[in-house]
């Protein structure tokens, strides 16, 4: 199978995961399926950001800072490229100075 723009940097599972996600009303079903993808976690995240898909975005983020700590994990994903440079989208708890 071929995938074009703008999936053609993806693999056929990232693509299914990311799809299954996005048309996925049942939040506790999203929240099963995110614990589930493993590394295709990072692909979706890209994706999401990509394809300016905020309500997928919200609910990846939402995961990551329930179970990863948040800030350090996007830090990582952008020291290790999965996500582009500039200013990140989650808006996560905040410190008070």
């Amino acid at each position: 199978m071929v995938l074009r723009e703008p999936f053609c940097a993806f693999t056929v599972v990232d693509v299914a995961w990311f799809l299954r996600l996005a048309y996925c009303l049942d939040e506790a079903q999203a929240e099963r399926d995110l614990q589930q993808m493993g590394s295709c976690l990072s692909a979706v995240l890209r994706l999401a950001h990509a394809l300016d898909a905020p309500r997928l975005l919200k609910k990846v983020e939402r995961h990551i800072a329930g179970g990863l700590g948040g800030w350090e994990f996007v830090v990582s994903c952008r020291a290790s490229q999965m996500l582009p440079a500039g200013e990140p989208r989650w808006r996560g708890p905040q410190r008070l100075a």
